[in-house]
């Protein structure tokens, strides 16, 4: 039996493997990026979906950039602009 995967963004702190946060999302996320700065998150759905996240607050920034192929993966400049 195959189980849905949830649809949230867990976070945990690496010092001491509490859980910081958990944000709901739309979409069941398959791959999670962080900016350089930490400052943001991207999340990569299997529905070729990518949304942008403020990571302290959960806070939508950028909404389901669409794409009519598959991705698989998403990555930031090292400035965090894109």
């Amino acid at each position: 039996v195959r189980r849905p995967y949830p649809k949230r963004v867990d976070l945990f702190s690496f010092e001491t493997s509490q859980l910081i946060a958990s944000f709901p999302t739309v979409y069941t996320p398959h791959r999670v990026r962080f900016s350089p700065s930490g400052k943001y998150f991207t999340l990569v759905c299997a529905s070729s979906v990518v949304t942008v996240y403020e990571t302290l607050s959960g806070q939508l920034v950028m909404n389901e950039l669409r794409f009519q192929r598959g991705v698989t993966d998403a990555r930031f400049t090292p400035d965090d602009r894109s």
